[in-house]
Parts: structure tokens; sequence; C-alpha cells
């Protein structure tokens, strides 16, 4: 009776658009729209068809698509879902972008979703937008507009590093080294590890994860569904829809403790209430409103029915599980961290590389995943990084900071620096200076699992003690503050990592201050003496994602090849030699340095796949993957010229369309039509308009023997759109906004093909 109740509220709530509306919060109504469709289709009233159909239509044709993970991952979802019932053909081509458009939402080699980060906010991303990611494309994978061939299994093995024993911590504390089933976890903050056990039941996700992820709902503690970080509908509904994945005793067993509590959240008229008895902090509750809640409790009340491949339909049950090695997160992290780290070192030395580091660079290439791969890799780093780095330092004709660098990465030690204003209640003390210094001690990575004897011998007798200071001065040799000894002592965290400060008076700066910090240590035995030119109170593209205005990480050039284009977070590229490194913008964005032009990219346009450029490799801010603030192209942009752009207000310059630059763009109105002199393969096209309308829709069609036909549906905005490549010699761009309204003039600052 209740679902039946509120599936009749939830389609008379229904827009004349086909959406579900949303009066709150930095999503759009299409994360609404998709729950409550993916709740109508799992009831399955046929009476319902139309209005299934017409949220369908919402997503696929009039629905901007969304910035967050979470969101683009349901809406992925519910067009999976709804083809798998319907085979309408029609929403293909938009399922299909609205994959490809997903994937830019993640930093390849780490295989997580969100912001590309590690989980929670280690990196201020979030662990829910992999497992939503996950599941999305486990879906899509069942549908004729596939996921990247291997991506869903590579997420779903990021799941088993991030839970090895099923239980995705809070971000804060990733330290999870048991491959136990967490039982005392049993369905608590499940919007982590819920949608990936979801997905792992479809597509064979890892072996272990599974059975100790289904283990914590089977047999794990019941009762505490709804615990879940600032909100409690996120883990709730998940929590039951895995449960339910799990089987229909294993939903009633978790069902039925919690009654009571959906009685209260249940509102009599229709759908549901948020929830009034929190377990903790709950300030995203009011995110997840009325029509999602209605749509994910009408889900998991008909999950026995098991229409859906999420709520346990036979036809989409995965036929086996890989049994992969268990390792536990950090682990994966520091491996991958002195991988990177030894690869991009022997790639920026080329020929004057020693053959220490030649020769264990390959050892460490190596090294797989493994249940041993924390004492396999420190014990060779305790061997090989000392002797290497010493050849490196004594290197003649290498410049020093270079060699400095390199020699710091292979120990796994960085010294991290933020110089910047005093403020008081969020406001600037002019004069008054603060000046931190995070020094990273060797071998960073190896307290993340040792036990507390271990720890307490590396503090009586570090291996490579270190001990120095760091000072600042301004061009003219004028000390710049007093300076600051790097702690001799490493904190308690997985990094080896600890913070001084110093406060102090100096005239205010106006604009950016240019300083040398000079950085002197010891380090058993070792002498670095060497000065990072810094830059306080300064700006460059994507730098608040640090929190400070300091532009003074270690930056290390490199050539190799962009992976992908880039089009947000990942940045990944490949080193000459063939090593894949995980790389992410600074902040979805790069500083890029052609000849005597800058821009930002993709914020100015997109840099494409296979484009060789020297990168501004920083491996030490994060460690799951390294930071790209600054690219140099150094080969062609492989951009086609068109012969001919026009609109219906007459043809268009190509030229100001190809400079990078958003100030300079044409006026046009109607449709845009790229016509090329010879048919060409093409992939993507790369467009920015300037200050575009809301709710701006862009339809690609491409020029085929047998007429147009429709390669890209979604949303123009800050990256390119990509499609599955067609032969074409002409792609005719067509614009719409909600309800039929007119589209004005529009200002088309960039447009270029990329040839696939």
């Amino acid at each position: 009776m209740v679902a039946k109740m509120t599936a009749a509220w939830l389609v008379d709530q229904q827009q004349a658009d086909g959406s579900w509306p949303r009066n709150v919060g930095y999503t759009h109504n299409g994360y609404d729209t998709a729950w409550a469709g993916l709740g109508l289709l799992a009831h399955g009233d046929p009476a319902h068809a139309d209005a299934i159909r017409r949220a369908a239509e919402f997503i696929a044709f009039r629905c901007p698509q969304d910035g967050w993970a979470v969101p683009s991952s349901v809406m992925v979802m519910f067009l999976s879902e709804y083809w798998l019932r319907t085979h309408d053909d029609r929403i293909l081509v938009a399922l299909q972008s609205q994959v490809e458009r997903l994937r830019g939402e993640m930093v390849y080699g780490d295989w997580n979703g969100g912001h590309g980060h590690n989980p929670g906010y280690g990196g201020s991303g979030v662990s829910t937008g992999g497992s939503h990611m996950a599941l999305a494309f486990a879906l899509a994978d069942l549908t004729p507009a596939k996921a990247e061939e291997g991506l869903t299994g590579h997420l779903l093995a990021r799941a088993q590093e991030l839970a090895p024993d099923g239980f995705i911590p809070y971000g804060r504390s990733t330290g999870t080294r048991s491959f136990v089933p967490n039982l005392d976890g049993g369905g608590t903050y499940s919007g982590r590890h819920g949608p990936y056990l979801v997905a792992s039941m479809i597509h064979g996700g890892p072996k272990r994860f599974t059975e100790n992820c289904r283990a914590m709902y089977e047999r794990g503690a019941v009762g505490g569904i709804d615990q879940g970080h600032a909100t409690s509908t996120l883990s709730m509904k998940w929590a039951l829809l895995a449960a339910a994945a799990c089987g229909d005793s294993t939903l009633q067993r978790h069902l039925a403790p919690m009654r009571w509590d959906l009685t209260m959240l249940r509102c009599w008229d229709g759908g549901f209430t948020q929830n009034a008895t929190r377990l903790e902090y709950m300030g995203g509750e009011g995110l997840l409103p009325a029509y999602l809640r209605a749509g994910a409790w009408l889900m998991i009340l008909n999950a026995p029915k098991h229409n859906l491949a999420m709520t346990g339909a036979p036809e989409w049950r995965a036929r086996g599980f890989p049994d992969l090695p268990p390792v536990c997160h950090d682990d994966a992290v520091a491996l991958g961290y002195y991988q990177r780290n030894w690869g991009v070192a022997a790639a920026a030395l080329g020929d004057r590389a020693p053959a220490s580091l030649r020769e264990g660079l390959v050892k460490l290439l190596a090294m797989g995943k493994t249940a041993d791969t924390r004492g396999e890799l420190f014990g060779f780093l305790r061997k090989a990084a000392e002797p290497a780095a010493r050849e490196i330092l004594a290197l003649p004709n290498v410049d020093s900071l270079l060699r400095h660098h390199l020699a710091e990465m292979l120990l796994g030690v960085d010294v991290r620096m933020s110089v910047g204003l005093e403020t008081e209640n969020n406001q600037a003390l002019p004069g008054r200076w603060k000046f931190e210094i995070e020094a990273q001690h060797p071998f960073a990575g190896w307290w993340a699992g040792a036990e507390e004897t271990e720890r307490a011998a590396w503090k009586t007798s570090p291996p490579l003690p270190l001990s120095g200071e760091v000072s600042l001065s301004r061009s003219s040799g004028e000390a710049f503050g007093p300076p600051l000894a790097l702690p001799g002592d490493f904190g308690n965290n997985s990094w080896h990592s600890r913070r001084e400060a110093v406060t102090f008076a100096a005239e205010p700066a106006r604009g950016p201050l240019s300083l040398d910090a000079r950085i002197r240590y010891d380090l058993g035995g070792m002498r670095f003496d060497y000065v990072r030119p810094i830059i306080a109170d300064g700006e460059e593209p994507g730098n608040g994602e640090k929190g400070r205005t300091l532009l003074a990480d270690r930056v290390v050039w490199v050539s190799g090849t962009l992976t992908q284009d880039l089009n947000g977070w990942n940045g990944s590229f490949r080193l000459p030699s063939g090593q894949f490194i995980a790389a992410a913008t600074q902040g979805v964005a790069s500083r890029v340095i052609r000849q005597s032009e800058t821009w930002v990219a993709p914020t100015d346009g997109s840099l494409p796949t296979g484009l060789h450029a020297e990168f501004g490799f920083s491996s030490g801010w994060q460690f799951f993957e390294a930071r790209l603030a600054s690219i140099r192209p150094s080969s062609p942009f492989h951009e086609l010229l068109p012969e001919s752009i026009r609109a219906k207000s007459g043809a268009l310059d190509p030229q100001p369309l190809m400079d990078y630059d958003r100030n300079t763009y044409l006026d046009a109105e109607g449709s845009v039509e790229i016509r090329l002199a010879t048919p060409v393969s093409l992939r993507a096209i790369d467009l920015r308009l300037a200050d575009p309308p809301s709710g701006l829709r862009l339809t690609v069609e491409a020029e085929t023997p047998s007429g147009w036909s429709t390669v890209f549906v979604g949303r123009p905005g800050d990256r390119s759109s990509p499609f599955r490549p067609v032969t074409t010699r002409a792609l005719r761009l067509n614009f719409s906004l909600p309800d039929d309204q007119p589209v004005p003039s529009l200002k088309v600052a960039e447009l270029r093909a990329f040839a696939a």
C-alpha cells in the first residue's frame, strides 16, 4: 500500500517537462528526476509507463548535465535501466554522451571518482563519487552505450583497495588493513561501499571485496543503516539496496529493525520527510529532498520484485568474481607514488640517469599490488634509494635545483611551504606574515601499517635523520622574516610529515611577492642545499584547491604524451618509456604555455589526446596522483582547420575560434555547421561559448551517406564533447533551450574538431 501510494504521489508531482523539481542544493533536478524514475521503474506499474518515458526524455534531451559525479552517475543509472526495460534506442546517443562526460570526473590511474582524489576528504574528494560511478558504468555496460573497455573493472578493483574488509572508512581514516569482513560496520555509512557492492554483483568485481562486503550486510550488525556522514538518507537507501543485492532475506534483515523509522519518515499524503532521529552531523540532508527520497524508498520497497538490474534481476547478475590479490589503500598509494617519482626522475635525466636509478626503476615497476606490497616496496627503498640519490646529487652539468628535487623524490622527502598574510575574520592583516613548513621525512608511506614496536624503533633510530632549516629572502638578498627549522621528528601520520610555523612583521607587498627559499638540511650524511624560487600571495589556475596562495610546490618538467583529452581532473600522461603517470590538473585547471601565449585548460579549450608536451610534474601535494599546474605543448595540437564554418547569420572566420582566447568571440544565430575539405574520422568537438544562456543544450549531428546522424547530446561547457568516431565531411551543432524557448544569438569563442 505504501509503495502504491508513493508511486501515485510521485506521478502526480511530475512537471510538464517530465522532471521533478528541486528547490535547494548545488545540483540540478536531474538528480531528483533520475531517482524518481528509478523508483517508478522498480514499482513496475504499466500505468506509469508514460511518466517514466517523459522522465527519460527529460534527462536525455533537456536536462543540463551535472558537474558533480554522484548526480551524473544516477542519471546514467536511470537511462541504463530505462533502456534495459524499454529498448528505447532514441536515448542511446544521449546515454553514451553522458557516459563519456562522466569519465571526465575521475583521474585515470587512481580510479576514484568525485573530485578524483583518495577517499573522503583526504584531498577534498569523496569516495561516494567513485562508488556511484562504478555502478553507473556497470549498468551502461549492459547497454549498447558501453563504458570504455576495462574501466568498470578498474573502479571495482579500486573498491577492494579502499575496502579490503568490505567497509570504506570516512576519508580522514583510510588505514584499513584487515582482510576479514567488518561485521561491526554492518550497514553504516553505506553511501561509500553500498553502490560498489551493487556494481560488483552486476559486473563481477573482486571476489574478496564482494564476499567481505556481502558478509557485512548478511551477518553484520543491524539497526544503524541511517548512520552516515552529513546525511542519513544517502546511507540508508544504499544500505538497503546493497542488502537487496544480497537477497530478499538480507533486505528484510535490515528493513525490519527500521520499520519504526520508515513510519516516522513517511508523509501520509505521499513522499518522505527528512530524518528527525539523526545519529551524526546531518548538514547535507537537505540536499536529498522529497522526490529523491521517495524514488529511493520506492526502489527499496519494490526490490523483491527484482524489476531492475540494481535490485537483483537474475538475468543481469554476474557469473564470476576475479580473485585479485589483497592490497590496502595505503600500500597502493605508496607503490604508485614511488613508481611515478622514480620514472619521472629517469625521464628527466635521460641518458644522464645513473645505472642505480635505471635498474631500480625496473624493479619498482615489476612490483605488483599484493599482500606483501608494503614489505617489498620499503625493503627495496631502504637499500636502493640512498645510493641512487647520492649519485644524482653528484651529477655534473645538471641544474642544482633539478638534482636536489630528483634526489628528494627518490627518497620520499618533500618540503612544502606556505607564506602569506595572516588573517582575522577572513580579512588580511597588512604587515603581519605567517611562514609555515611541512617537512616530509624519508620513506614516506612506511608509517602506515607499521606495528607500534616498529614505530618506536624508527623514532629511536631513524634510518636517515633529517635536520636543517629554510630561510626566505627578497631578490635583493635581504632576509624576509626569520629562518624556520625543519621539524626533526615526524608526526604520527602515514606520510611522516610535521608542520612548524613562525609569524613576523614585514612591509606589505603590493601584488605577488617573489622570494627565494633557501632549503638546507642534512639527511643521514647527505647534504641538501638549494634555492627554490617562490611567489607569495600569488595566484595560478586552480590554486584554490590547495587552500593557499603560495606558489612553491616542487615541480619537475618532463616530456610525455597526454592519454586523454584534458577536460577536467584527469591529466594523466605517458613518459617516452611508455610508463603511465597518473596525474590530475590542479583544481580542474592547468596553465598552458605555448611560445608567447598562455591560457588555461580546459577553461579556454581542451588539450587533445596524443598531445606531446612537457608536463610540470608535482609529486608532493597529493600522494595518489601527480599534479599538473602547467603544461608546455611541444607538438601541433592535431586540430583540423575547417574549410568553412557557417551559422544562420553567415560565415564565421575559423581563426578567432581557434586562438584559445575566450575574450574573442563571434556572434552566431541558429545552428553552426563545420565543413571540412575531405572526409575525416572525428571523435569530439571542442566548443566554448561566452555567456551561454542557462539550460542550453547541444546536439551534434554528423553528415553521413544516409543523411545527418546524431552523435552527441549534452551541455556545452568547459570541456570537449566526445562521441564515437564517425567519418564525415561536416558537423552540425544545434542548440535548444527548455520549454522550446527561442535561442538567442550565441557568442562562439572557441570551436575546433578533434580527429580520431
